[in-house]
């Protein structure tokens, strides 16, 4: 997991800002992950939403960001609103809590809204990190690599099964043939087919339904 940085505004008060461990997933359609390649870095893994799901994730909400709401004297966010007035007035574990909410808030623009709405084309999934994730019944479970009583903010894994990958999307060929001569790892993917690269899924080369049957 990264830890995600998170604002969230409240035109014309000052934002609040934090970070967070999460893992982020995007559902964009393969025939346009080459413009989400280029503003947010190559992909990888893939897994079902139900995946996602049994481990505490679900859909990002966007909200209009302090540059949006500041274009409109009388534009606000009502969700970024009860977060700021939540932040406001709690502490310990209930704060825990609304973090671990507001992990799926995400501004809709860029943060100069030089790129008005993009991110609305992510169309992205979020598995946030919390205590719980140690207790929640799916197989392999997560793991906090770091002390639970570490000054660390956690780090987490999300181990999975070969029958959990449903694709592998790498930067080109040459990786791909790496990985399909590496053992080790072809252990973990468990089918050649689910790898792909980059150049096959803008061309519309790879088709996951007939590969995987998701």
């Amino acid at each position: 997991m990264n830890h995600v940085d998170i604002d969230i505004h409240y035109h014309p008060r000052p934002p609040i800002s934090f970070s967070w461990p999460a893992t982020c997933f995007t559902e964009t359609k393969f025939s346009d992950i080459g413009l989400h390649i280029k503003y947010y870095g190559l992909l990888g893994c893939g897994f079902t939403r139900e995946f996602v799901m049994k481990r505490d994730g679900g859909p990002v909400l966007y909200v209009a960001g302090i540059k949006e709401l500041s274009k409109s004297k009388g534009m606000r966010s009502i969700t970024s609103r009860h977060f700021y007035n939540l932040f406001d007035g709690i502490s310990g574990k209930l704060l825990n809590s609304v973090i671990t909410c507001a992990i799926f808030v995400k501004t809709m623009s860029d943060k100069d809204c030089k790129y008005a709405y993009q991110r609305l084309d992510e169309a992205e999934w979020r598995i946030p990190w919390t205590t719980n994730l140690e207790k929640v019944k799916v197989d392999p479970r997560m793991v906090n690599v770091n002390p639970p009583k570490s000054k660390v903010k956690p780090t987490a894994r999300i181990p999975f099964f070969a029958k959990d990958l449903k694709v592998l999307i790498l930067p080109d060929e040459c990786t791909r043939k790496m990985v399909c001569d590496n053992q080790e790892i072809m252990d973990r993917v468990g089918n050649e087919r689910k790898i792909t690269t980059i150049e096959k899924c803008l061309n519309g080369e790879f088709d996951l339904e007939t590969v995987t049957g998701a």
